[in-house]
């Protein structure tokens, strides 16, 4: 079969043609950097890795129905580094493979890109900091690329917010950030929210829970809302592993997905 008629029998019995679309488009549980910049020389690395399942897809009245089986395995490493005091450059490589089952068979998309950014923080003040991303992303390389919306670059600004706080005398956070994607694709441009809030219960180990939202801002409407509860362990102060699990709460024409992530954080 042709790669046009792949895709075309790929697209031909979900929901909408961008089901796909925005299934991708959150593939990986995000690394968690927040509003914080890194200190002058200080690096980071983080890389993870998500597997995730679904049989089922919210409709555009936002219920549940069941839809051809598929499955989605990615891995994502993000590096930082802090140029000068207040400002963290970053490089972020992507790698993914979703697998449809229907009636022609399994069909098998796989696609690689890579994201270069930059955080400024804006103001800082007392336990709260604001600050502000810019990323420019490159065109997927792969297979059936055009049908899960990366055939092509994408910009995004972001604005975060953060607070470092104390629960039940324990050290803790949260953190809000809203972003706006610009694709040059066959994908829609999406705005994004993401929310996070953690508490160390003990010194080596950090409870996180994160939300994920991606709103389709053209086109059908689409928007999906993803929960994600996590663990990370801190082996020594530069090597932490987080693990967790990951799931579709709601959306609208997004799949139903549920599924582990896992995580190894390097500190420089």
């Amino acid at each position: 079969m042709s790669c046009p008629a792949r895709r075309a029998a790929l697209l031909l019995r979900l929901p909408r043609p961008l089901f796909l679309v925005l299934a991708s488009l959150t593939l990986c549980s995000p690394a968690f950097a927040g509003a914080w910049t890194l200190e002058k020389g200080k690096a980071q690395i983080i890389v993870t890795a998500t597997h995730t399942k679904a049989d089922r897809v919210f409709d555009a009245d936002r219920a549940k129905k069941p839809a051809e089986h598929f499955s989605k395995t990615g891995i994502d490493a993000l590096a930082e580094y802090g140029l000068v005091d207040g400002v963290t450059v970053m490089l972020k490589g992507e790698a993914e493979s979703l697998t449809i089952d229907h009636w022609y068979g399994e069909q098998t998309p796989k696609s690689g890109l890579a994201d270069i950014g930059a955080r400024v923080r804006l103001w800082q003040g007392g336990s709260s900091v604001v600050a502000v991303e810019g990323h420019l992303r490159t065109s997927g390389v792969g297979e059936d690329i055009e049908a899960i919306g990366k055939d092509g670059m994408a910009g995004e600004v972001r604005l975060l917010w953060g607070r470092s706080i104390s629960l039940w005398e324990r050290p803790a956070f949260a953190g809000a950030e809203i972003a706006y994607r610009v694709e040059e694709g066959a994908a829609p441009d999406v705005a994004k929210l993401d929310l996070a809030a953690g508490i160390r219960p003990w010194r080596d180990v950090l409870l996180m829970a994160q939300s994920f939202s991606t709103l389709a801002a053209e086109g059908e409407p689409q928007d999906q809302h993803k929960l994600e509860l996590s663990v990370v362990y801190d082996f020594t102060e530069a090597v932490s592993l987080q693990l967790g699990g990951i799931a579709t709460v709601a959306g609208s024409n997004a799949p139903a997905e549920k599924g582990l992530v896992a995580g190894l954080w390097l500190r420089f």
